[in-house]
């Protein structure tokens, strides 16, 4: 099992996507296979997205990734600016 830390930036609700949970990750541990994850206790989708963003100077960031969420309810747990664990098996 594998536990990799992130902070919640948005929660964005993708029109035919979902509910996308945007978390800043907080390394160093590389994520990995996602099958039967967890985010914040959570099911989330076998993937990742990276989305576009820049930093304050404009440099892409490399650190943001977005989880979909298996149950789109499962929104309501999730804040900006909370610490969640990805838990992988």
């Amino acid at each position: 099992m594998q536990r990799i830390s992130f902070d919640v930036e948005q929660i964005v609700i993708a029109t035919g996507r979902g509910v996308l949970v945007v978390a800043r990750w907080l390394g160093p541990e590389p994520v990995g296979e996602l099958r039967n994850a967890t985010l914040g206790g959570a099911p989330i989708e076998p993937w990742t997205d990276i989305p576009r963003s820049l930093d304050e100077r404009g440099v892409p960031r490399a650190d943001l990734f977005a989880f979909q969420l298996q149950n789109a309810g499962d929104h309501q747990r999730f804040a900006p600016g909370q610490r969640v664990d990805l838990i992988t098996p």
